[in-house]
């Protein structure tokens, strides 16, 4: 389980990734919007890609998980597709 600091900084980055964009944003930016030391940033992500994965990854894991709620409360007869590619991104 994630600690409050990580959700803290994910969402600092979430922020800060979309207002400057990926390559724009440092990871400065991030510690100032979080509020938190850069090196606590790094013990936590390894590098701005890192941070990025994990910020993009649980957004897109939450939004899977909103529309399967949609689907499931509108037409139970909706089942979520089989595929025969694994992928990192599961709800």
């Amino acid at each position: 389980m994630a600690s409050d600091t990580e959700k803290l900084i994910r969402d600092a980055a979430f922020k800060v990734f979309s207002q400057k964009g990926f390559a724009a944003a440092s990871m400065r930016d991030i510690a100032n919007e979080a509020g938190v030391n850069r090196a606590l940033i790094n013990y936590y992500y390894d590098s701005k890609v890192h941070l990025f994965y994990e910020v993009m990854v649980r957004n897109i894991r939450s939004h899977i998980s909103y529309l399967k709620q949609i689907f499931d409360e509108t037409d139970s007869s909706w089942k979520v597709p089989s595929s025969r590619h694994s992928s990192p991104i599961s709800a």
